[in-house]
């Protein structure tokens, strides 16, 4: 007995404890506590495994793909455009590790302090007195803050406040109510945070379950409630069910276009909101089997009205078809074997390419008394950055130009010339094509300086993920450098489309 008693006082650890390791002074190593810590009355760290958070990167230690702290050590450039920001611009070993991103994990949870402390004038619908505080505050901030936000030309004919509005405010319906409550959610979701905006989201998806079921025929109610949801989603960029939502109003817009004329200035605005998405859509996930019929690519049409810009596209309705064609053709590319286009699609390029470049795209305002006036230099600067963002896409996707082709890098910088002029961009897909081709530091650093501003002030979760594409794009691109590949980099090969769909709406 004894000899154990012996055996058990003279046993030592391998290593140090934790708390002599930390006051940086010698252990005796003494089992099961060290007698430095008995003797000092310190609570002995003991000697097992301990998870450890280095306060940097030391070298010693792998970096994070994902870390985003200011103490991560990677090239730098720092901002010479007065935005005061560091950007890290380059690649690092690790970003071999693995070929797909993950391109939903956020930096940090975006802050949702109310973009607009005060709220000055109340809704003119009448219907205010229906709703408790908290909804009529919601309600506000959507007529105020979001509806004038989510279109380039805030006038009499914004079909957020004159269209959607009156419907969802009527309550006469499962439909109308179940849009009052997207409608919440999304004014919640901004205001507040996603949960505050939950119970709103799952009660407005309750009631439209139930007017379907109930087969009522109000159905510019559910379509506007599957819009809004889609637009819920695409701010969050956590659910992900963005497109199940526009798939759903697609089908309901048949129903919507019986009851209605294309003349309808409401049936005009419902139109061309949900085209919007559709083909934005196209450009996020690319066609499979199931979807080729009726996938065939058509120029636009010469509908004399097709060069007005409509606030809710951003540009005119003539360059949203352009990209929709470059859309079908760029996929006709992609299955073919020979990366080129079957004969009877040959002279599309050329076609798209000259209506692109001859294409004037003119406001047509409807002025309210509570408007003010709206900047019309900003309405066509946007709206001439989706065109030369739809010709940049043209050469990358169908014509296949190379990487450092003059036409391209022309392009690139009247774009640029353009954003240089622009608050704020309003718009995230222009944005990512023209990201896709820059060149160089200090266009990239232009590129996160637009992004930074439009998280900072507008708040939409799809920038963040429309970021972490673009960042993944440059880092192969810089991979490909250094092997001297020219060949432009596909984001699509990037990115894990699985389970949930990048949005660039």
């Amino acid at each position: 007995m004894s000899l154990v008693s012996q055996r058990l006082r003279t046993r030592r650890a391998d290593k140090g404890c934790w708390t002599c390791k930390a006051r940086k002074i010698g252990c005796d190593k003494t089992l099961p506590a060290c007698n430095n810590c008995v003797r000092t009355k310190r609570s002995c760290g003991g000697y097992g495994i301990k998870l450890h958070w280095p306060d940097s990167a030391d070298g010693r230690r792998p970096i994070n793909f994902w870390d985003t702290s200011p103490n991560q050590r990677r090239p730098e450039t720092r901002s010479q455009r007065g935005y005061g920001q560091i950007y890290f611009l380059h690649t690092t070993d690790v970003d071999l590790e693995s070929r797909m991103i993950n391109v939903w994990i956020r930096r940090e949870e975006r802050s949702m302090s109310p973009a607009s402390p005060s709220i000055g004038r109340s809704l003119a619908f009448g219907y205010e007195t229906s709703s408790n505080t908290s909804n009529r505050q919601l309600l506000s901030y959507y007529n105020e803050v979001l509806s004038r936000m989510i279109t380039t030309i805030d006038d009499g004919r914004n079909g957020f406040r004159t269209v959607l509005l009156p419907n969802a405010l009527s309550l006469q319906s499962l439909a109308s109510q179940s849009l009052h409550e997207a409608i919440l959610a999304l004014s919640a979701l901004h205001l507040r945070g996603r949960q505050a905006a939950t119970k709103h989201k799952i009660y407005s998806i309750r009631l439209l379950s139930k007017s379907i079921q109930d087969n009522e025929s109000q159905y510019v109610g559910q379509f506007g409630t599957c819009m809004m949801l889609c637009v819920c989603d695409v701010f969050d960029a956590v659910d992900g069910s963005w497109y199940s939502h526009m798939r759903a109003a697609d089908t309901i817009s048949h129903l919507v276009a019986a009851q209605r004329t294309p003349e309808d200035p409401s049936m005009c605005f419902l139109t061309s909101w949900l085209a919007y998405h559709k083909i934005l859509s196209e450009f996020s996930r690319m066609p499979d089997e199931t979807d080729h019929i009726g996938w065939d690519p058509t120029l636009p049409g010469a509908d004399p009205r097709s060069h007005i810009i409509i606030g809710s596209l951003g540009c005119s309705m003539q360059v949203l078809e352009c990209i929709s064609c470059i859309n079908r053709l760029a996929n006709i590319v992609d299955k073919s074997p020979s990366q080129r286009l079957p004969h009877q699609f040959s002279l599309m390029p050329a076609q798209l390419e000259a209506q692109l470049e001859s294409q004037q795209q003119t406001p047509q305002i409807v002025y309210e008394v509570v408007n003010g006036c709206l900047d019309e230099s900003r309405i066509t600067n946007t709206a001439e950055l989706y065109r030369i963002a739809a010709q940049i896409y043209l050469h990358q996707s169908v014509t296949r130009k190379p990487v450092n082709c003059p036409q391209l890098k022309l392009l690139v910088n009247e774009a640029l010339q353009i954003l240089r002029t622009l608050d704020i961009c309003t718009s995230p897909w222009p944005l990512f094509i023209i990201a896709r081709e820059v060149t160089g530091d200090e266009q990239r650093v232009m590129i996160l300086e637009t992004l930074d501003k439009m998280q900072k002030e507008r708040r939409i979760g799809n920038v963040e993920i429309m970021r972490n594409i673009i960042e993944a794009v440059w880092k192969r691109a810089d991979l490909n450098a250094e092997t001297k590949a020219k060949k432009r980099v596909n984001w699509r090969d990037l990115v894990d489309t699985k389970h949930q769909i990048p949005s660039f709406i």
